[in-house]
């Protein structure tokens, strides 16, 4: 079979050659794919199955990043209260 490839010519020059993007190697079976090995199409790779699994996943990395972030605002909180609080402290021991 010979396959038909578009030139485009202007003037006389070769502007565009799909050929030069064959490969012929693409016409040829592997051994991999006469073995049964092949890459899954994405209906075979995304399932209903896979996909309710990465949104459980995804959910629980989501709740473990907000409760992280939670617990760090609380110990932000604190510790600006801690510094105002002994700041205060060393500035007006006398008074006391």
């Amino acid at each position: 079979m010979k396959n038909q490839f578009d030139v485009i010519e202007k003037d006389g020059v070769v502007i565009y050659d799909e050929s030069d993007d064959y490969d012929p190697g693409e016409d040829e079976t592997t051994q991999s794919e006469a073995d049964g090995f092949r890459l899954l199409t994405n209906e075979e790779i995304f399932t209903d199955e896979y996909m309710q699994n990465y949104a459980k996943k995804m959910d629980a990395q989501i709740d473990r990043e907000k409760r992280i972030q939670r617990l760090i605002s609380v110990g932000v909180i604190v510790a600006v209260i801690l510094f105002v609080v002994l700041i205060s402290y060393i500035n007006f021991k006398n008074i006391l």
